[in-house]
């Protein structure tokens, strides 16, 4: 899986020696995995693992119960990774809209408050001249 390449051109960093890590994280890794749970068979998968050090790796043997066609190719990690980042993008791009959204409702309510306070000041002040 070393040929494996990332969309910037770099080549993914070899995989982290799994007999490194502490007994206890690999025992809390496995026991996230249902052993009985069998995800539908797909056509490729593949895990992204981020080192400590931030180097990226892609590692196909780290999915678990799933039933693969195929191992991954480029094509099948490049177009994933751009559908994931398309769908991150588009929900960061929610947020920042509900957020606008937001602070244009509160905007209106202030602007509200103001014009009433001002409506009052004036009926105030009209009802006093007479």
């Amino acid at each position: 899986m070393g040929d494996i390449i990332i969309p910037a051109g770099a080549k993914t960093a070899p995989m982290p020696d799994l007999n490194s890590l502490p007994e206890a994280d690999l025992d809390a890794l496995a026991a996230k995995v249902n052993d009985e749970e069998t995800y539908p068979q797909v056509r490729t998968a593949f895990a992204v693992v981020i080192g400590l050090d931030g180097q990226i790796s892609l590692d196909p043997s780290l999915v678990k119960n799933v039933r693969v066609m195929r191992e991954p190719h480029n094509d099948d990690v490049i177009g994933a990774l751009a559908a994931l980042q398309t769908d991150v993008q588009t929900s960061l791009a929610a947020v920042k809209t509900a957020q606008i959204m937001q602070q244009q409702a509160m905007a209106m309510q202030e602007q509200m408050r103001e014009q009433q306070m001002h409506s009052r000041v004036q009926q105030a002040l009209s009802s006093g001249k007479r």
